[in-house]
């Protein structure tokens, strides 16, 4: 049901975009709640139907609260500002003189300038693992704030470890699954060839395997 849910949302949201419309989150979540409860009905009472929804109506109605909370307006910090003001006050008007002088101010000049570039790029380096991270943070506590109940109702547990886990499943979740579409192209070239090309399935069978074992060793 939660794939259904997703394919359904994504399909609605194209068709919205196609047809240059305003697409808002909840209406195409509603949309797609109605067609699969009209194809379906027996679906409803699935669970993961039901925790998948609200999953993602809970995901919309506190995400924005929690990044308003966890995730203040970035600022470098006052050594960032500092050195990069060091380096940019001196002047570039480059005195008359020998020849080896010029060269070697022009030297000088050239190893500031690519110090600020890698001191700033490393900066936003930075910012965005951690905009990542703590985006992934919001998403899990936001679905879990609407989840909780039928968690504890169904399974009488509250999770907590879903951070840290999730943190590690959505990386490597996107890895996994477009190591597994090249597989299947690779799997249906092989058999469109009679087995010729069989060796290609080897191409993304490996990393893909490598990438699940890692999943399942660190949740573990």
């Amino acid at each position: 049901p939660s794939v259904v849910r997703a394919a359904s949302m994504l399909s609605l949201y194209e068709v919205m975009t196609l047809a240059s419309h305003k697409q808002h989150p909840l209406n195409i979540l509603g949309a797609a709640l109605l067609l699969s409860t009209v194809l379906s009905p027996e679906s409803v009472w699935d669970i993961g139907f039901q925790l998948s929804y609200l999953a993602v109506f809970s995901i919309h109605l506190f995400s924005k609260p929690l990044t308003g909370w966890l995730m203040p307006e970035w600022r470098p910090s006052s050594t960032f500002y500092f050195r990069a003001m060091t380096m940019m006050s001196e002047s570039d008007e480059t005195p008359s003189g020998i020849a080896g002088t010029q060269k070697r101010r022009r030297k000088k000049r050239s190893k500031r300038w690519m110090a600020r570039y890698v001191m700033t790029e490393a900066q936003e380096a930075l910012k965005r693992v951690r905009d990542y991270i703590v985006g992934i943070v919001i998403v899990s506590i936001a679905a879990q704030l609407g989840t909780l109940p039928l968690t504890a109702y169904y399974f009488g547990i509250i999770p907590l470890a879903f951070i840290i886990t999730n943190i590690i499943v959505l990386p490597l979740s996107g890895v996994i699954i477009f190591l597994s579409c090249i597989l299947y192209l690779t799997m249906g070239l092989s058999s469109l060839t009679g087995g010729v090309l069989s060796l290609l399935t080897c191409i993304p069978l490996y990393p893909l395997r490598f990438a699940v074992e890692m999943q399942n060793t660190l949740l573990s």
